[in-house]
């Protein structure tokens, strides 16, 4: 009786183990931060324009603290992690969208940005604003894509318009 008592401890004791080792945030994950040094390209709304700079990429990210609805490794993906500067070099005021921003990879196109990275465990999201001429602003906006992926495979868009109403895209390729 004595030896099933202690199997049965041993099996609580092993399972919560497991089970606090799987919240704690981050823990497989290499959060692997990649500096870029000459990634821009000129985006458009309408008549103004700006610049986009990206100015660093993480892969395998995963938020340090908060919670997080599942792990993307659990389905062969991981969370990306994009800083950027938008800078207004036009004269008009530029009104930026993060829900303009799209992710190409070696696998799909056209990726908009994963809700699982929000407030709650982020507090560096790149915000929807208003950008005077001269001014910028810079925030993080995040990914979920194929844990194959690497900066090779990737570009971010900005999904602007013309003049004439017509799609324009600035992107800006990862690889250097």
């Amino acid at each position: 009786m004595e030896i099933k008592h202690k199997l049965k401890t041993a099996g609580v004791f092993l399972a919560t183990a497991f089970a606090l080792a799987a919240c704690i945030p981050g823990s497989s994950h290499a959060n692997e931060l990649i500096e870029l040094s000459d990634a821009s390209a000129e985006i458009r709304d309408y008549t103004a324009s700006a610049t986009l700079h990206v100015n660093s990429v993480t892969l395998d990210f995963f938020p340090e603290e908060g919670e997080v609805i599942g792990d993307p490794s659990d389905d062969g993906n991981q969370f990306i992690r994009v800083e950027v500067t938008v800078e207004n070099t036009g004269d008009e005021e530029f009104a930026l969208f993060f829900s303009s921003f799209l992710l190409d990879t070696s696998a799909e196109n056209g990726i908009g940005e994963t809700f699982l990275i929000n407030d709650s465990n982020s507090n560096d999201h790149l915000e929807s604003t208003d950008l005077g001429s001269g001014e910028s602003t810079t925030g993080a906006l995040y990914f979920e894509v194929s844990a194959d992926e690497s900066l090779d495979t990737m570009k971010l868009l900005y999904e602007g318009y013309d003049e004439n109403f017509e799609d324009v895209y600035g992107e800006v390729p990862f690889a250097q």
